[in-house]
């Protein structure tokens, strides 16, 4: 943790620093320090999440925290707790990526002997890769440009070869939700609880 906290400091004073000739790439200087820091710090040839691109993301947060931790009275306490959380946040994104590139792995190698179409492997790869909405008939009809009738015959199919399983309570626009093992559903776009 101290490593973490002196890493975040370093960033801060980089970034509020005036460097003569680079004022505008401090925070760029500061960023990609921060990202050699934590991976020295994990003493780690491989590291999966990247706070810059977490910084990058939020950049407007970080300006105001940045501006008002040196613009006011020095208590960069709100810096450091801003700059833990968004490496919280980095993790956390790195953990859902990894885990759709697992499950797709898992999925496919599960299913090397599966007969499928070229079309079913496309829309399943389509909503492996993250497609941000329900599998449904509409929309597999919609990705794989068929006829709903042609869409209906794909997902049952699928259903019954044991890859879709469709979610219960719904007759109609029905969701699937795809197997990737015997443990994993992975369920695109899942219903708010």
């Amino acid at each position: 943790m101290q490593i973490l906290a002196e890493e975040s400091l370093s960033h801060d004073i980089i970034a509020s620093s005036e460097i003569e000739g680079v004022e505008l790439n401090n925070g760029r200087i500061g960023r990609a320090i921060a990202d050699m820091a934590l991976s020295q710090a994990e003493d780690s040839k491989m590291r999966f999440f990247s706070i810059s691109h977490q910084i990058s993301k939020g950049k407007k947060q970080y300006y105001a925290v940045l501006e008002k931790t040196q613009k006011g009275d020095c208590d960069i306490t709100e810096w450091i707790i801003w700059y833990l959380d968004c490496l919280l946040r980095a993790v956390a994104q790195a953990d859902e990526t990894l885990s759709k590139v697992l499950n797709k792995a898992v999925f496919w190698q599960q299913h090397a002997e599966t007969i499928l179409s070229a079309r079913q492997r496309e829309v399943l790869n389509l909503y492996l890769d993250g497609y941000p909405g329900k599998l449904t008939a509409k929309n597999w009809a919609k990705h794989a440009k068929v006829s709903p009738d042609t869409a209906a015959r794909d997902l049952k199919d699928l259903v019954e070869k044991g890859i879709l399983v469709p979610r219960q309570g719904r007759v109609r626009d029905v969701p699937y939700g795809i197997r990737c093992s015997s443990s994993v559903l992975y369920v695109p776009m899942p219903d708010e609880p």
